[in-house]
């Protein structure tokens, strides 16, 4: 029959052989894309519908406390409206007057869809996308910052502002990042018409460019540990700076066809650069032609998750996850 015998635990060790082999995986270097599950949530109303609706007569000022709506069946007919000095309006209608300013200190939120050139952000004001909002840029945003939760497509070809992206960019032409630009892109970012970066970008996540692009000597593209940033036609042509400062790798696809690479060490830190299977590229022209430090690898092929924000690609080796083992032991008993 059964029996059970208990074991203090410096007995069991002494009374346990195990027959077990150590066991010894060959690992790849743990590089994925965040998820759209690291990104911060969404800290403002995602239904602002009980709010006060906005004046819609005249010209009307949203400032220090002040919170209004521009509710979803409403339309506004006000003549210019300022938000500014701690003033938050939500937009989920339309509105007809001549444009909508965002100054210094004031937020507009946009939790529906909004299409046109009437907003116009100053300095030191935000505009918001919520998680509901979907946002068509068809002028300039050449001032203030634009914090993305939802879906913004910028049909212009300069952008001189400040972006985070939490959600999904697209920038529809062809499109010059200014000097005083700054993009932090947390999630999915395209460019459908060439990139011309003359500031810094920073890619925590995704981002792809369609038709290439040019970093200038000013311009900096940053990638970090886990992100994926993919060329995939066009021309890439760089005198600025590709580098990951992080200890993990990120991982760049040069897909498109190479332009003019000036300078030494233009892609610097833990970069896995992959190229298409032809021509080949040896590690020798990486250097010397690409520019590339000793801390980049050539096609490494390194594992990007595939998630909400990112694309997958590479090889995933082992999934810490997926492995099982079976621990074989024979016991003996106690001698009393």
């Amino acid at each position: 029959g059964d029996f059970t015998l208990t074991y203090g635990n410096d007995l069991l060790s002494q009374c346990v052989d195990l027959d077990n082999s150590p066991i010894n995986f060959e690992r790849v270097d743990g590089a994925s894309a965040r998820s759209i599950n690291s990104i911060s949530s969404y800290p403002y109303l995602s239904n602002p519908e009980a709010l006060t609706s906005l004046p819609s007569v005249g010209n009307v000022n949203v400032l220090d406390t002040q919170i209004f709506v521009i509710k979803a069946n409403e339309i506004n007919q006000a003549s210019e409206i300022i938000v500014k000095n701690g003033g938050i309006l939500y937009l989920a209608g339309s509105f007809t007057g001549s444009k909508i300013k965002v100054e210094n200190g004031g937020k507009l939120i946009i939790t529906g869809t909004y299409t046109g050139n009437k907003i116009h952000p100053d300095s030191g004001g935000e505009v918001i996308v919520a998680p509901t909002g979907i946002f068509t840029i068809t002028g300039n945003f050449n001032q203030g910052t634009l914090k993305n939760w939802g879906n913004v497509v910028y049909q212009s070809g300069t952008f001189d502002g400040s972006l985070e992206n939490n959600n999904e960019v697209t920038f529809d032409d062809v499109v010059n990042l200014n000097g005083s630009s700054t993009i932090l892109n947390n999630c999915k970012l395209t460019f459908k018409g060439k990139a011309t970066l003359n500031s810094q970008l920073v890619n925590k996540s995704f981002v792809k460019f369609i038709d290439g692009f040019m970093i200038n000597g000013s311009g900096v593209l940053k990638l970090t540990s886990g992100s994926y940033a993919k060329v995939t036609g066009g021309t890439y042509a760089y005198d600025g700076i590709i580098k990951n400062d992080d200890s993990s790798s990120a991982r760049l696809d040069l897909l498109g066809t190479k332009g003019n690479i000036n300078g030494s060490n233009r892609i610097m830190g833990k970069i896995d650069v992959n190229f298409p299977s032809t021509p080949i590229v040896t590690l020798a022209e990486l250097q010397d032609i690409y520019k590339a430090d000793n801390n980049v690898t050539l096609n490494g092929n390194i594992s990007i998750l595939a998630s909400a924000c990112t694309e997958g690609a590479g090889s995933s080796g082992c999934n810490n996850l997926q492995l099982s083992f079976t621990s074989i032991q024979k016991f003996k008993y106690p001698i009393p």
